[in-house]
């Protein structure tokens, strides 16, 4: 699963589908790879990443990819836009799309920085000699 860059200027003029979903699903997979791989514990998740033009979501579904973005989520970076449960009375709009988008491009532009700031903490030099 490689990341895919997100589209995050959705606008009420456009369509938002399966495939859509798919690479929004897919990135977050590919970002809580990305966080194990330098060492963190992310707790396992379902990702669904094969719908096609006969695919529909339920609620359930989508609730599971709001939780899936928490879950990943080790601290909220600046411009995240806040997880929802959703309703039966939730409207997805090109809100939502780019708030999907957007999220999942942060949680992918921070894992460097995550990592940096990893490597530098705990006791990699202790007990070296090395001045303080």
């Amino acid at each position: 699963m490689p990341w895919t860059n997100p589209k995050t200027n959705w606008t009420s003029n456009e369509a938002y589908n399966f495939g859509d979903i798919n690479r929004v699903e897919s990135n977050m997979e590919y970002v809580r790879s990305e966080l194990i791989g330098i060492g963190y514990t992310v707790p396992s998740l379902t990702f669904i990443t094969n719908r096609n033009i006969l695919s529909y979501d339920l609620l359930s579904s989508v609730n599971r990819i709001e939780s899936n973005m928490e879950a990943i989520k080790l601290f909220t970076p600046p411009g995240w836009l806040d997880t929802i449960t959703w309703t039966a009375d939730t409207r997805f709009t090109n809100y939502h799309a780019n708030r999907w988008e957007s999220n999942v491009q942060l949680l992918h532009d921070y894992v460097p920085l995550v990592e940096s700031a990893f490597r530098r903490c705990g006791a990699t030099v202790a007990g070296q000699g090395v001045p303080i």
